[in-house]
């Protein structure tokens, strides 16, 4: 089985996806039109088209998918994107969709219905600009050539929700980390560190933590780190020293970021809104705070020393039973072979 991963890249897991698959035996590539601004890592990047006349440009990019289109069996999409992008979108999908085996994979704000996040979580904030009717009709567009997608985040989640009245079936996915670049790291701090690391802030609640911390640098010994601007593995690194990691606080379920913190073993705090913790598997570690409640959650984990290390020692655990790419490479090769 051969099977094409991109447009584009997501939370580092198209990359992830596809070196997990070959190590099963499947040639699995993940391709983008240009590096992600994070630093992730990728196999190939499609060919620049640098013609002033855009005709002839898109004249190259369809012949290069017709080369991709005899070249693989499975092309799993990410984001709601395509390989040719309008008005040649429908061409690509309809040609694919006769001949070979497809699957869209949502992740978020790609699908996210703004009307009823913001119902949902008052305090969650629209930062990518993102419509109720935009996304309502690209998930009407892709339901046509779709019947199955992948979708982030629990089975019966948010973005199941979202999903699940436009497409026949929505399978859950989880986040996939490669546990051999996320080793268990326990932080020997003097003084607990504290350490957040939005890729947006106003999409993190990064306002929240920032007053939580205020809160508490006068009766509690703690270091509190605040990362931006640095590429993924820079921010891998800092993790690695740190006691406790805060996710996010306004969304109501946890990103790809929890995911690493909890393989290399850290607790992690994040908002899981009430209607979404059922959703997750037995054994759930991340410690759940509110806007209101975090100062008190941070103090609880940053003074007892046994609770971090235990919660540490879950998060791990937890994430080797889930979230290891090795496990969720079996489900996604099952998966491909249902399409």
């Amino acid at each position: 089985m051969r099977v094409f991963i991109g447009p584009v890249e997501v939370a580092g897991q198209a990359n992830t996806w596809a070196r997990a698959l070959r190590k099963l035996g499947v040639e699995a590539y993940n391709y983008v039109y240009k590096p992600h601004g994070f630093g992730y890592p990728f196999d190939r990047r499609f060919r620049r088209y640098g013609f002033a006349d855009r005709a002839v440009s898109w004249i190259g990019r369809v012949f290069e998918f017709r080369r991709l289109r005899e070249s693989f069996d499975v092309f799993h999409y990410l984001f709601g994107k395509s390989i040719l992008r309008w008005p040649f979108r429908d061409y690509e999908f309809r040609a694919l969709r006769a001949e070979r085996r497809m699957l869209m994979s949502f992740f978020g704000d790609d699908i996210r219905l703004p009307s009823v996040a913001q119902q949902r979580a008052p305090d969650w904030v629209n930062a990518y600009g993102t419509t109720d009717r935009r996304n309502a009709a690209r998930m009407r567009s892709l339901a046509r050539y779709f019947p199955t997608v992948a979708a982030g985040g629990p089975a019966r989640g948010e973005l199941y929700q979202y999903a699940a009245p436009y497409f026949q079936r929505v399978v859950n996915l989880p986040i996939a980390v490669d546990l051999t670049e996320y080793p268990y790291s326990p932080a020997d701090n003097a003084r607990p560190v504290v350490l957040h690391a939005p890729s947006r802030s106003a999409a993190k609640g990064t306002g929240h933590v920032e007053r939580a911390v205020a809160r508490l640098t006068d009766s509690v010994d703690f270091e509190f780190r605040l990362l931006t601007g640095l590429t993924h593995p820079q921010v891998v690194e800092a993790t690695k020293q740190a006691n406790v990691v805060v996710d996010q606080l306004v969304v109501g379920e946890h990103g790809a970021y929890a995911v690493e913190a909890m393989a290399l073993g850290k607790p992690v705090v994040c908002y899981i809104h009430p209607d979404f913790e059922k959703c997750y598997p037995e054994g759930f570690p991340i410690v759940n705070a509110t806007p209101a409640t975090l100062a008190d959650v941070l103090r609880r984990l940053i003074v007892d020393r046994d609770l971090r290390r235990t919660t540490a020692n879950e998060s791990r655990a937890y994430a080797e039973r889930v979230h290891d790419s090795a496990v969720v490479a079996r489900q996604l090769l099952s998966l491909y072979e249902e399409l």
